[in-house]
């Protein structure tokens, strides 16, 4: 079954160029997980909440496009085996830099850099803890029980930082709407 993946971009007035020309790279030196095409996984709000935080003025546009499943993704979200495999890399890591301080990015860089990873994957999931507020996304929140902090979360911000984009199926502009009867 496919998944939704929703890329939020700067509005240029150019729907009919994005199309036919995205998806959009990121190559920000403080890309969280390299250089790659971002997109939020499923939920259409993270999108809208990535522009209103990033362009002005509601500037942004939204494209959706999909993945056919995420048997080629680095998935450090829901797959126990990648989560140990990267854990297992960072305790390499520690050993040859003799340093604790190892940043996600660090350790992305070097699972690229030392294994088959560009054989094995086409991009990598996670989700940014603490990368949205509770504000922003309070209803779709829902505490357990009172007197403890654990919540469900509804909507959760899980990215996806797809590195061949061989992978994805179409890109369309799904916000603003106006963009998809032109």
């Amino acid at each position: 079954m496919s998944k939704n993946l929703y890329q939020t971009i700067e509005d240029r007035n150019d729907a009919d160029e994005v199309e036919q020309h995205g998806p959009y790279r990121c190559s920000a030196h403080n890309a969280w997980l390299g250089d790659g095409y971002y997109f939020w996984d499923s939920h259409i709000d993270l999108a809208h909440w990535w522009g209103r935080k990033h362009y002005p003025f509601s500037n942004y546009m939204i494209c959706r496009s999909t993945i056919p499943c995420d048997d080629e993704i680095l998935d450090l979200y829901n797959s126990p085996e990648n989560q140990v495999e990267f854990k297992q890399t960072v305790d390499v890591m520690r050993k040859e830099l003799a340093t604790e301080d190892i940043k996600v990015i660090h350790v992305i860089k070097y699972i690229k850099d030392h294994t088959n990873y560009y054989q094995r994957y086409k991009g990598i999931r996670c989700m940014g803890i603490g990368s949205t507020s509770s504000y922003d996304f309070s209803s779709y929140r829902f505490k357990f029980v009172n007197k403890n902090h654990a919540y469900l979360d509804l909507c959760p911000p899980i990215q996806y930082c797809i590195t061949d984009i061989s992978i994805l199926n179409g890109y369309e502009v799904m916000y603003p709407e106006y963009y998809k009867n032109v």
